[in-house]
């Protein structure tokens, strides 16, 4: 279907270059604005990166039976700097509903008030305790699968890599989805970033900026 010339002016605003955060993080949260929300089964936990609390959200699948039970620990897109477990509620509900998994979901804090590797050691003392058992105890590791998309699929495979380097607990199941893990926007080496990295939404000199 055809754009009309409003949608078409208001997607090339939405698309320019600059990331302008305060107002980014207004247009994320109107996704919070779901009526289906109050049909989430969730539950909170927290655990702690250098004395800071991180939040963790459990979003609950429909079966009720527990056992044998695989978590997906979540880590959120949005350039390292927007979005939130909140605003991707709606889409880790179905997540959970759809794989019968538990997805539990890293509040981790955000750029630019955080800087890097903060947010980064944020997910890997969510995954460290969960991987150790300190959050769940007696869960099996291997029932753990390591998940995130864009700027949270940069996440999951960095987490992964520490976790090997550090030697302190061993991933083995992955899912990263249009994972950020080729950071360099200036000359990037990618024909795809070309053909497609202009005009709307996530264009090359918007990734160049979140970076």
């Amino acid at each position: 279907m055809a754009m009309n010339k409003r949608e078409r002016n208001l997607l090339k605003a939405l698309s320019a270059d600059g990331i302008e955060v305060k107002a980014s993080r207004k247009l994320a949260n109107l996704k919070n604005i779901v009526p289906m929300k109050v049909f989430y089964k969730t539950l909170d936990a927290k655990v702690y990166n250098d004395g800071y609390e991180i939040p963790i959200r459990a979003f609950l699948p429909r079966k009720d039976d527990m056992d044998d039970m695989k978590i997906i620990l979540y880590f959120h897109g949005g350039g390292w700097a927007t979005e939130s477990v909140d605003t991707y509620a709606r889409a880790l509900h179905l997540l959970a509903y759809e794989t019968n998994c538990v997805v539990a979901a890293v509040e981790y804090r955000l750029a630019p008030e955080y800087k890097f590797p903060v947010p980064l050691e944020d997910c890997y003392a969510a995954a460290k305790a969960l991987f150790t058992g300190e959050l769940v105890p007696d869960l099996d590791p291997d029932t753990i699968i390591l998940a995130g998309d864009s700027a949270g699929g940069n996440m999951a495979a960095a987490v992964s890599l520490m976790a090997r380097d550090r030697g302190e607990f061993a991933p083995k199941n992955q899912i990263l989805i249009y994972p950020a893990t080729y950071l360099e926007y200036e000359n990037p080496p990618f024909r795809s970033v070309y053909d497609n990295g202009s005009d709307y939404i996530l264009t090359m000199g918007k990734m160049r900026d979140y970076v």
